[in-house]
């Protein structure tokens, strides 16, 4: 066992939900929830509960848990609603370099969150706020799964179904004012278009 999977098991369930819960005015509100969700999906007390019962099938039965619910069978996968699964690829890398260094213990697990962001959001050129939640996962992850299996996982990205949350969409005033001055669609360029559908047929000539 590393350092830092050392460290991380010293926490609570408690604990990681009161770190996110202290972090969210540094996630971005795209995620603010997500990330809440996701460490409700997987607690650790549970997975630390179930890893100690002497019949671990009959203590799952108990519970009457059905589907995935391991987080070593979806290291990559169990965060594809949030938006910031698109950086993850990195994150685990950040998070891996960090097993291998990490020593001196942070004061708090949120220092520990923070710190590895700021590598990340530095090496994607992207607001930190976009990376804390993807870094408390991947801690969290790591915490139950163990660094052979973290390692193991590809780090598969699901291609982005969501644009920038910062990005004005076209119906907004700001993206219209942002259209109109760009050259492609200038005044003397706007040009009334009809839906292909809606256009009547030209009659055949005989």
């Amino acid at each position: 066992m590393t350092n830092l999977e050392t460290y991380l098991a010293k926490f609570t369930g408690t604990e990681w939900l009161a770190a996110v819960e202290e972090m969210l005015p540094c996630i971005h509100e795209v995620d603010r929830n997500a990330v809440q969700i996701w460490f409700r999906f997987y607690p650790v007390d549970l997975h630390r509960f179930v890893e100690a019962a002497e019949d671990r099938d009959a203590t799952l039965h108990g519970f009457a848990m059905q589907g995935q619910f391991e987080l070593k069978d979806q290291i990559d996968t169990s965060h594809h609603f949030l938006y910031g699964h698109r950086y993850w690829k990195t994150v685990k890398a950040a998070i891996e370099a960090e097993t291998v260094v990490f020593k001196d213990e942070p004061a708090t697990l949120v220092e520990e969150i923070k710190a590895i962001a700021i590598v990340v959001a530095e090496k994607l050129a992207v607001e930190r706020q976009m990376i804390n939640a993807m870094v408390a996962i991947g801690l969290a992850t790591l915490n139950q799964v163990g660094i052979e299996a973290f390692k193991a996982a590809a780090g598969e990205v699901e291609k982005p179904k969501a644009s920038c949350p910062n990005r004005p969409t076209p119906s907004s005033p700001n993206a219209k004012r942002r259209l109109a001055g760009h050259p492609r669609f200038s005044q003397n360029r706007q040009q009334k278009i009809r839906h292909p559908l809606r256009q009547r047929p030209r009659p055949r000539r005989i």
